[in-house]
């Protein structure tokens, strides 16, 4: 297990890189609040983590529905570390194939998860801590990012790949004008020095991806 912790300002941002294809897991942490996002894989490896730092979890929410992100989403549910996994209500149709597509990758089981849709209470609930939420979709129909009020940092999902993963095709079921959509609003709100979180691969910055991102790149 590959964890990283960054401090940025107020808030602690752990990054557990637990998956087989390299999905990124985050916790989010204030105080002893957290907000876990993208539950990627390996329940125990999370739950004991988060037992280590005694952290209580508000919410935990997906990026995307896709099945790298929440495979571990119903063992932590049935471990008491949340009632249910937050997701947009445009890509609950994706969560319900995840099961079908983690069998057909990776030849492994996965329960799907107990899933709520997104709504304005938890929209506010993070907004109390300092977090908003935004649809972006692009990678999927209901893609998500968590970002800070301040605009420190942005927890992107598959929005934003790590530029040394150097992947710059679209996929068939990715919507580019979207794409284009999210590429303006984080080039026009965020500082050049905001930090990414990615999807898959390390941590970077606004303007590394801007300037580096080969996916960037083919829609300049």
């Amino acid at each position: 297990m590959c964890i990283t912790t960054s401090q940025l300002g107020s808030f602690t941002i752990h990054r557990l890189n637990l998956s087989e294809i390299g999905a990124n897991c985050y916790i989010v942490q204030r105080g002893l609040d957290a907000v876990l996002i993208d539950p990627t894989t390996n329940s125990q490896k999370i739950s004991s983590f988060l037992k280590s730092l005694n952290l209580n979890v508000m919410l935990m929410i997906a990026t995307h529905g896709h099945f790298d992100h929440i495979s571990a989403a119903q063992p932590l549910i049935e471990l008491g570390f949340a009632d249910t996994l937050y997701i947009h209500p445009d890509d609950i149709f994706e969560l319900k194939k995840a099961r079908t597509y983690m069998m057909m990758v990776l030849k492994q089981r996965m329960q799907t998860p107990h899933f709520t849709e997104i709504k304005s209470e938890q929209v506010s609930a993070l907004e109390k801590i300092g977090l908003k939420v935004k649809h972006v979709g692009g990678h999927s129909k209901g893609s998500i990012v968590i970002y800070s009020d301040n605009l420190d940092f942005i927890v992107s999902g598959d929005m934003i790949l790590h530029h040394s993963l150097n992947i710059s095709a679209f996929n068939k079921t990715e919507n580019k004008n979207e794409y284009i959509n999210f590429y303006s609003w984080l080039s026009k709100e965020f500082k050049s020095s905001s930090i990414i979180f990615t999807g898959h691969g390390d941590s970077s910055t606004v303007r590394n991806e801007l300037d580096r991102n080969p996916k960037y790149a083919t829609i300049q």
